[in-house]
């Protein structure tokens, strides 16, 4: 199942760790990235050659980057224009350990924008992954000593979920 994977640190960090969701997955994901990025990332790129995208966008936004949520959710529907008819699935933010996360991370701002960008990806017919459920079994242990990156047993958790829900969405 060829899948196109977009987004900030959360899924461009398991292709550096040699983790993927499935052998057709082409990762074009970057850390840092917003929601306004996600155009860069899939330029002269094809939708219709993907059986789903995946996106993983809002822990930069509302965090250290800072980008009003308007522009954030305006981004997000124009990738949803983009994607066309091919299925998107929005991985949320999995939030953060605001005891060990900077003053740019608030775990009640990341959650404000996963809620907002599920409800718009939803309202386009596309579908959502909750990551701070899948990874609510670890608690602060999802997280590395930055308080917002995730752990290998965050992946271990995350990556097959992931896999799950693009196989669900791409049908």
């Amino acid at each position: 199942m060829p899948v196109l994977i977009t987004g900030d640190s959360h899924l461009a960090r398991p292709v550096r760790g040699g983790w993927s969701i499935g052998a057709d997955a082409v990762s074009v994901a970057f850390g840092g990235s917003v929601a306004t990025d996600l155009f860069h990332q899939v330029d002269g790129l094809d939708p219709a050659a993907y059986d789903v995208v995946v996106v993983s966008i809002g822990t930069n936004d509302a965090g250290w980057r800072d980008v009003p949520l308007p522009a954030f959710l305006g981004a997000i529907g124009a990738f949803l224009d983009w994607a066309g008819a091919t299925p998107v699935l929005l991985m949320t933010s999995p939030g953060c350990d605001e005891q060990r996360a900077s003053d740019h991370w608030s775990d009640t701002r990341l959650r404000q924008y996963a809620d907002e960008a599920a409800a718009l990806v939803t309202a386009a017919g596309s579908g959502v992954l909750d990551t701070p459920a899948v990874l609510a079994p670890l608690g602060t242990a999802a997280f590395v000593d930055d308080g917002f990156h995730l752990t290998p047993a965050a992946y271990d958790l995350l990556l097959p979920a992931l896999r799950d829900a693009a196989s669900a969405a791409a049908t």
